[in-house]
């Protein structure tokens, strides 16, 4: 037969009896959320022991000051990049200057290729009308020696003639083959026309009827 277990003591009765109590005296989880949930919310950090918290705060330094060298870094490249796109905008502002003067030379040059155009057919036309003129020009020279020798055939004639006026008034006879009465009568159509110019001794008006004849001869044909 096994002995009963003995009865508990009345300290270990004691105890449990203050667990209880103490249990009941504490909140339950629901009633924790539920004052939680009602009241201000705190957030609690559990802190790290000294010496890790000196290698976190000497880590967080290091990465703070990486940080800023990194700003510095970026911060300068922020000014170099803004310096060369300000360069950019003169260099662009320039060219844009040349492109449009260049726009303006490229007008130029049209302009001053159909003027070339325009004066080479100029030069062609002043030459073709410098051929003209050259060519008018020996035509009145022929027409002028060829009336400079007719005057002067007319200046013989009238000198003659009035060489027979002299000798018709003074009543000299001229032999019949004279050169003067040969003229006349091929000058002259029909021998009616040439009758008072065949007479030795023709009259006055007869001469000076042969006279108006040659002066008429003066006239261009």
């Amino acid at each position: 037969k096994t002995p009963p277990p003995p009865p508990p003591s009345s300290k270990n009765k004691n105890t449990n009896d203050s667990k209880f109590n103490k249990s009941l005296s504490q909140p339950t989880k629901a009633e924790e959320v539920e004052k939680a949930a009602d009241g201000p919310i705190e957030i609690t950090i559990d802190e790290p022991p000294e010496e890790s918290d000196a290698k976190d705060k000497n880590t967080l330094k290091e990465e703070v000051e990486s940080l800023r060298q990194f700003l510095r870094l970026k911060l300068a490249q922020h000014v170099k990049d803004q310096d060369e796109i300000e360069d950019l905008r003169q260099r662009l502002a320039e060219v844009s200057k040349q492109e449009e003067g260049l726009n303006k030379l490229n007008k130029i040059k049209d302009e001053r290729d159909k003027l070339a155009d325009e004066a080479k057919m100029l030069r062609r036309r002043e030459g073709e009308q410098e051929k003209l003129l050259q060519t008018l020009r020996d035509a009145c020279a022929a027409d002028k020696k060829q009336m400079e020798d007719k005057d002067k055939r007319i200046q013989d004639l009238l000198a003659k003639l009035e060489v027979f006026q002299r000798m018709a008034i003074s009543g000299v006879p001229s032999p019949r083959n004279n050169r003067f009465v040969r003229v006349v009568r091929t000058s002259r159509s029909g021998s009616a026309a040439a009758a008072p110019f065949l007479g030795i001794r023709s009259s006055f008006s007869s001469v000076a009827s042969g006279e108006m004849h040659l002066r008429s001869l003066r006239a261009p044909a």
